[in-house]
Order: C-alpha cells, then sequence, then structure tokens
C-alpha cells in the first residue's frame, strides 16, 4: 500500500515533504488541492458490498487487444446505441438519405481488394481519426486514382490503415473512410472540396475509429503499451476484501493528452462524430450521446467529455442559458488555436464543418470564427499571454481577413467580458458576404473608427497587440464594441478593437487592418469618428 501511495503522489506532482490528503467519491480515491484530481479506484469484494457502498464490485479485468472478446464488447456498444440511444445517423435523417463522402475504400472480406468507391449511394461506413506523423505514407493521387480504383495494395498500407481495416471488418462493416486515400492529395480542386465537406464525412460515419495513442500512421494502435497498474488488497472490519489500484480510467491522460488529440483537424472530427471508438494506450473508450465508458465497464463523468459525446452536436449544449453558447464557441476556438497542424495554412479549413454546423444551431450569419449575433464577443479575442502571433502565409487559397484570428498561428483567449454588464454598440457592422474571390479584397467589416488619446502606461495596461510588429500611433484607431452598463465612474471602460491604416483603396479611401484589441476608458477615445472598411 505504502508503494502505491507513493507512486500515485510521484504522479500528481507532489514533493516529499508534502502531506497526501484524499477524499473518497464513489469508487475512487480523490486526492484534495490538485483539482480533486481522482488517483485511486476502489473495488468492493462481491461477496461483502456493504463495507463500501456505491463502489465498484469486483476487480475488473481487460480483454486481450484485438481478440474477439474485444470486438463482442465493441459491437454491443454499438448494438445498444444504436436500439436504445438512437444515437446513430440514420436517426438524425429528417427524410432522404444521407450525404456520402465522394470516395469510400470498400474492404470486403480479402485483405488484397480493396477499392475506392465513387459517387456512392446510402452506405454504412467507418470512418478514421488518425495522426499522419512525418514519414512517408501511401496517399492517393492523381496518376494512381485510377489503380486503386480497382485495387489497393494492403501490404504497403501504413499499420494504422491495416488495424483499422481489421477493426472495421469485426464490427461488420464493409466501407472506411480515411482521409489520404480518399481525397486525392495533389489535385487542388479535389483537396479544397473534399475538406469542405470533410465534417459531414464524420457526422454521417455509422461510428468513428479513433487511433487515440499512435502519433503516426505507421505506429498502430490496437497494442497496449502500458503495464499492469499497481494495487493492493485491504481486509475490512468485517472480514472482507478491498481492493485498491492506481486510478484505473485516466479518461484525461488517456484521451485528452494523447497524441492524436493534439492535432488541430481532430477537434471537428471528434465534436461532429455520432459515436467513436477511441483506442488509447491502456484501453478503449466509447463515446456517444449517452456519455463515456470504457472497457473496464466504467461509465465515466467529465465535463470536457459531455461537448464532445454529444451525437447531435452541439444540441445539449443549447439546452444551457444563453451564455453557454458564448462559452461554447470560445473555448472550442480556444482549445483549437493550440493545437498542431502539418500545414499551418489548414487553420481555417480544419473546422469549417464544426464552425458551419455552430452557426445552424445559433442560427445566424457569420465566419471565420465570427458570429453576427455575437459580433463583438466574436471579435474581442487576443493573443494568450506574451506569446504574439504571426500571420499566417497561405498558398492553397485567399487568406482569412486580418480581423479572424484563423488568419494568425499562435494560441488566443477572449476578453473577460461580464455577462449582463454592457452596453454593446453599433460602430462594427457583420460583412455582408462572407466569401473570399478574387475579384474582391475580402469580407470586410465596416465600422466607425476614432482617434485614441493613449499615454504610455497606456499601452502597457490597457493595449494587446496582436503581433510583434511596430505600429505607428498616428495610424492606430479604435472601434468602440461595447462600455460598462453600470460602472459608477463618469469614465466608462470601453471595450475596444484597434486598427491600423495599412494602404490606400483605388478610390482614395484607406485600407485598415486589425492591430489587437485595448480595455479603454472613455477619455482615451475621442468623441468622433469616420466610416472605414477593416479587411
Amino acid at each position: 500500500m505504502c508503494k502505491l501511495l507513493y507512486s500515485v503522489s510521484q504522479r500528481v506532482g507532489l514533493e516529499e515533504s508534502e502531506k497526501l490528503h484524499c477524499v473518497r467519491k464513489d469508487s475512487t480515491m480523490n486526492i484534495t488541492g490538485h483539482d480533486n484530481q481522482p488517483i485511486l479506484s476502489l473495488f468492493s469484494d462481491p461477496g461483502n458490498t456493504h463495507d463500501l457502498e456505491s463502489a465498484q464490485v469486483g476487480y475488473p479485468t481487460l480483454c486481450p487487444a484485438d481478440s474477439p472478446q474485444q470486438y463482442q464488447l465493441l459491437r454491443q456498444w454499438l448494438h445498444v446505441c444504436d436500439t436504445e440511444h438512437g444515437h446513430g445517423p440514420e436517426a438524425f435523417l429528417d427524410s432522404g438519405s444521407l450525404e456520402m463522402p465522394t470516395r469510400l475504400i470498400h474492404i470486403g472480406d480479402s485483405k488484397e481488394h480493396l477499392e475506392v468507391i465513387q459517387e456512392s449511394s446510402s452506405l454504412r461506413y467507418v470512418a478514421l481519426s488518425h495522426c499522419w506523423g512525418n514519414s512517408h505514407k501511401l496517399c492517393t493521387l492523381t496518376s494512381n486514382l485510377e489503380t486503386f480504383r480497382r485495387e489497393i495494395p494492403h501490404d504497403r498500407l501504413p499499420l494504422n490503415f491495416q488495424e483499422a481495416i481489421r477493426v472495421t471488418r469485426a464490427l461488420k462493416i464493409s466501407y472506411l473512410w480515411i482521409d489520404s486515400l480518399c481525397i486525392v492529395q495533389d489535385d487542388l480542386k479535389d483537396w479544397e472540396r473534399e475538406a469542405s465537406r470533410m465534417g459531414q464525412v464524420f457526422s454521417n460515419a455509422y461510428c468513428t475509429i479513433a487511433a487515440t495513442s499512435a502519433a503516426a500512421s505507421d505506429e498502430g494502435f490496437l497494442t497496449r503499451r502500458t503495464g499492469s497498474s499497481l494495487s493492493a488488497a485491504i481486509e475490512t472490519p468485517s472480514g472482507g476484501i478491498l481492493h485498491v489500484s492506481e486510478f484505473m480510467e485516466d479518461y484525461h491522460q488517456d484521451l485528452e493528452l494523447a497524441p492524436l488529440n493534439t492535432r488541430g483537424w481532430v477537434l471537428q472530427e471528434r465534436a461532429l462524430s455520432r459515436r467513436t471508438l477511441h483506442f488509447t494506450k491502456t484501453q478503449v473508450y466509447w463515446e456517444c450521446g449517452e456519455g463515456v465508458r470504457c472497457e473496464l465497464l466504467f461509465k465515466l463523468s467529465n465535463p470536457q467529455a459531455s461537448i464532445f459525446a454529444d451525437s447531435d452536436f452541439p444540441q445539449s449544449i443549447l439546452k444551457q442559458f444563453k451564455g453557454g453558447r458564448i462559452t461554447l464557441f470560445q473555448h472550442l476556438y480556444q482549445t483549437y488555436s493550440r493545437l498542431a497542424f502539418s500545414q499551418v495554412s489548414d487553420r481555417p479549413v480544419a473546422i469549417l464543418g464544426l464552425e458551419k454546423r455552430l452557426l445552424e444551431a445559433f442560427q445566424t450569419r457569420g465566419g471565420f470564427g465570427i458570429f453576427e449575433v455575437y459580433l463583438a464577443r466574436s471579435l474581442l479575442w487576443s493573443r494568450q499571454k506574451d506569446v504574439f502571433l504571426s500571420r499566417i502565409p497561405h498558398t492553397k487559397s485567399r487568406p482569412p481577413p486580418s480581423w479572424s484570428w484563423m488568419a494568425y498561428q499562435g494560441p488566443i483567449t477572449y476578453m473577460e467580458v461580464p455577462f449582463d454588464q454592457v452596453d454593446w454598440t453599433t460602430d462594427c457592422v457583420c460583412p455582408s458576404d462572407f466569401e473570399i474571390t478574387k475579384e474582391a479584397r475580402g469580407p470586410a467589416l465596416k465600422a466607425i473608427a476614432r482617434d485614441l488619446i493613449l499615454a504610455r502606461l497606456d499601452y502597457l495596461h490597457r493595449v494587446k497587440f496582436d503581433q510583434e510588429a511596430e505600429i505607428q500611433a498616428s495610424d492606430l484607431r479604435g472601434v468602440v464594441l461595447g462600455k460598462d452598463k453600470f460602472r459608477e465612474s463618469r469614465d466608462p471602460m470601453h471595450y475596444v478593437l484597434l486598427i491600423t491604416l495599412s494602404g490606400e483603396q483605388s478610390d482614395g479611401k484607406g485600407v485598415y487592418v486589425r492591430a489587437g484589441v485595448a480595455w479603454l476608458l472613455e477619455h482615451n477615445i475621442a468623441p468622433d469618428g469616420e466610416e472605414v472598411e477593416v479587411y
């Protein structure tokens, strides 16, 4: 028992001189003062359940990975969800058939015959969510597209793909979608068309297989990578046995910190999937609208999971109060901004499906991370702490506007603006069109720009520039988005979008771009302004 306690103390980062204080919650012991995170799992002896009420009965064991017993459990999870939860993609159809991906891999019964199916009708298929990694991988190209329509060589597939085929066959599904094989990687038009439909691909899949533990496509995900945890047996006063082990269902460690969930494309894939099988380094987790379960047969409660365990995202959040919508999109976008990309120019593309779903749910217009119904709050994003942002160079398509965080590389946060305590202004108007065309400069905000009167201390404490570029004070303007309702002072707080002059249009009008945000007092802002366009 001492060895067990010492091991968990080290894992949570306790100093050797620090005391370990725990409180029991059902089948776990949670450490106090460290976000109450669970550190031990408790199990009562089947014959002495009265010794530890509400605790898990019996000590669970895992089926061997990639075994018939494991696949039977996975099929049962799907069966229960189909028959009792109704969370399959077919359940959310209003009419007609599901919109299918352009191509699917027909895996059939033979390892040697894989076909890419084009223009398929309503078929039940599985989608693979995975990390590509840096090594060379087999991809569909214009040069091999016709060959792959006849056969994809199984022995050339990376291990993740081979194992995804094995799992899909075990689930008794005949079709599989894998991005690198179902999108023609060297055809820009095909890539842009299919990338914009990625949300639908995962939303309409029968389920998603997530290769959560694998950092690259050739690693594989079916082999467990950790040994058995430490455990101890303690005799209770009544003579029964209480089993204690290291915390066995560490959802945060197994999923949230896993290699797959550090990647930018995966946030959308996970949020829009109806049901997901997460293959982690310790066990398989099942995620659907009824919550999260694991191979050890626990049902887990996790606030982070509730966002992703929504089979009709984001309907569960919409049942909450009005502020829940704002909290949702800010949390999602902040999380997304911290994720990694092999191609950083994918940042505006890899979230298109999720943004479209949010726009539909909020019943509003928008794009590039902006919602018209929450325009001011959408624009009041900023760089995180002392990390300056850098503008992303775009080669595949025209860049997002400067007022969108999607145009930059680096983590963002949102200005802390209290709910129901701010009067929002009409000084900024949403673009009439969010499309970027070759003929247009891009979607522009129409705004009232005002001169700013700033002292050195104001720049230090009230202004937050996005980039580390030098900005001339004479070129800096402010767009007032809101001001405090109830501030007793005659100099209320104003929430301001900072813009700067960057050029001139053919008609002589100035071209303005975003520079940052600021918390300013009324005396910092000139009373009069002029209408400008911010690109």
